[in-house]
């Protein structure tokens, strides 16, 4: 599904996005909230193609 890949995009760019625009004190909370959505909208794209077998 293509939403899975869209949020695996979004994770990617919370982790990359805080060290580009700001030295925010706050940018690990997005840097490690970045890996939480990329790495499970990635797991569950993985699954999903694996029920579907595509």
């Amino acid at each position: 599904m293509w939403q899975n890949w869209v949020n695996v995009v979004v994770g990617v760019l919370l982790i990359i996005l805080p060290f580009v625009v700001t030295a925010d004190p706050l940018k690990w909370i997005s840097v490690i909230g970045g890996v939480i959505v990329a790495v499970l909208a990635y797991w569950a794209n993985t699954q999903a193609q694996s029920k579907t077998g595509a």
